[in-house]
Order: C-alpha cells, then sequence, then structure tokens
C-alpha cells in the first residue's frame, strides 16, 4: 500500500540493482497479521535534490492512501538513518465472557512477572523443522492494566527480542474468538539515529 502510494505521488524513490529493482525502503517493526496499528514509521529512500516542500509531499502522500490512513509527519535525512523500536502498546479488546477466572488468574501472573520481576518461561518455535525452546519473557513486558474490558500491554523491544502476540494471548488464557475487535498497536517509542 505504501509503496504504491510513493509511486502514485510521483517521488524520486532510489531502487534496488539487479534484474527486478524494488524500492529501497522498509517499515523498521512490522505487524503480526491480523494486528492494526496506530503508529507506523515508514523509511524510504528518495533522491530529493533541489527544492521540496515536506508540507505538500505529506498532504500528497494522505491523498493517495486509503481513507481512513494518515501521514502524521514527514522527516528528510542526509545521510542513512537507523530506526530501532524501543517498545510499543498493545490493546486487546476483550468480550465479557473471556474475563473468566482462569483468565484473571493469568493476567495477576502476568502482571507480577513484568519487568522480570519473576520468570514467565514459553516454549518459542526458532523457525520450521527446529525444536521448540524456553525463553523467559518477563523482561518483555513493561507494564499491563485492564480497564472496562480493555486490556493494553505496553512491551519493551530490545537487540535480543521481545514478546509476540501470540505468547501474550497464551500467557492471558484467551483466544481470538474472545476479543470484540482486532489487536491494536497503539503507541511506539523509536530511536532514530
Amino acid at each position: 500500500m505504501l509503496q504504491r502510494a510513493l509511486v502514485r505521488l510521483g517521488l524520486p524513490l532510489c531502487y534496488s540493482a539487479g534484474f527486478n529493482p524494488r524500492p529501497r525502503m522498509s517499515l523498521p517493526l512490522p505487524r503480526t497479521v491480523g494486528v492494526g496499528s496506530d503508529d507506523e514509521i515508514l523509511c524510504a529512500r528518495v533522491d530529493l535534490s533541489g527544492d521540496y516542500d515536506l508540507d505538500a509531499i505529506q498532504d500528497g502522500l494522505t491523498r493517495q492512501l486509503p481513507e481512513h490512513c494518515v501521514v502524521k509527519s514527514i522527516s528528510v535525512r542526509q545521510s542513512k538513518v537507523t530506526v530501532q523500536p524501543l517498545s510499543a502498546e498493545y490493546v486487546f479488546s476483550l468480550k465479557p465472557r473471556a474475563l473468566t477466572e482462569d483468565f484473571s488468574r493469568a493476567f495477576q501472573t502476568l502482571q507480577n512477572a513484568a519487568g522480570g520481576n519473576t520468570p514467565l518461561m514459553v516454549n518459542r518455535q526458532s523457525g520450521k523443522g527446529k525444536s521448540a525452546r524456553q525463553v523467559d519473557v518477563s523482561g518483555y513486558i513493561d507494564s499491563m492494566k485492564i480497564e472496562n474490558n480493555i486490556i493494553t500491554v505496553n512491551c519493551l523491544i530490545t537487540n535480543e527480542g521481545s514478546i509476540r502476540i501470540d505468547e501474550i494471548m497464551q500467557q492471558l488464557c484467551i483466544t481470538p474468538k474472545d476479543l470484540s475487535s482486532p489487536i491494536k498497536r497503539t503507541s511506539v517509542e523509536w530511536s532514530v539515529c
């Protein structure tokens, strides 16, 4: 979607070399399938020589995107940029029937483990054909709360990894059938250098 919007806008994108050149762009924190987002960063290499108007580019790009996609800001850097996510906040909206005693116990366990206070081991599959390994994910949960059937989880992201959405759901004893709306990533803290 974003690649097509940039091409339609007519920005002078830089392309990879080779038989099938592609625009030089990336999403530093791609979403899991089925997870919505209110906060994304797209990094694209463009050849902006001469005068350019960032407001006009932002307005033009917003017009090229679907109705509810909004470009909040654009910045231009003269050299290569490294963008690293530091934390992300996820929201899970639950149906009332999901709030069982098992859920309450699981939520308390997960909340107590937040910040690495107590180990929280999950079986993590590394890839096809590889055996699962035990990973302590307690250090990847910064905080979590529940209010009006809405769980908010703030996850830390390090060079070693983070907790996965499916692992959070498994630890909370909830399934997609327990959700009243899609999971949403509401904010991300970024390090840009």
